[in-house]
């Protein structure tokens, strides 16, 4: 069972970090948690992240002919796995940049592309092309969800997002 905890961030391809705040969206004290954290000398360093259902980042699912009717986005500040943070990557790399995508293998398979290819996604609505740098495994919607880096969403339309998460280590 031990194993299985640890590695629960790997099967759900979620970030893995030792402490997990979630707000809603527009909750002041987010604001003042991430400060907290960042001036706190035992925390080592802290990612701010997110999940989207569709409302923010949406791919047309029939366009890319996905098999689910849900596709979830994670948006994390800094996929880099160091400070104690794992976030899983199976061909490729994490996006790093805002014009970049990962998918997961899922999604490469029904929408027929490959790492280096470009996927369409509408953000906010407009439509952006994204680079596809990596593909990883995930439980969530059925192995069907994207990771894109968070500044894709400018700051002042983040009161959009479902959440905002802050993990630490």
């Amino acid at each position: 069972m031990e194993n299985i905890a640890y590695n629960a961030w790997n099967v759900f391809g979620t970030i893995q970090g030792d402490i997990a705040l979630d707000f809603p969206t527009g909750d002041e004290s987010y604001d003042k948690a991430l400060e907290e954290l960042r001036n706190d000398s035992r925390i080592l360093e802290v990612r701010e992240c997110s999940f989207d259902v569709g409302q923010i980042v949406y791919l047309d699912t029939t366009k890319y002919n996905i098999k689910n009717a849900q596709v979830i986005t994670t948006l994390i500040d800094n996929y880099e796995n160091n400070e104690g943070f794992n976030v899983s990557i199976k061909e490729g790399r994490n996006p790093k940049l805002k014009n970049e995508i990962a998918l997961t293998e899922q999604i490469l398979k029904d929408a027929n592309l490959e790492i280096g290819d470009y996927i369409r996604v509408k953000v906010l609505g407009e439509e952006k092309s994204l680079l596809i740098t990596g593909s990883y495994t995930s439980m969530m919607s059925n192995n069907y969800s994207m990771r894109m880096t968070l500044d894709i969403v400018p700051k002042d339309m983040r009161n959009s997002l479902l959440n905002l998460n802050l993990n630490a280590t």
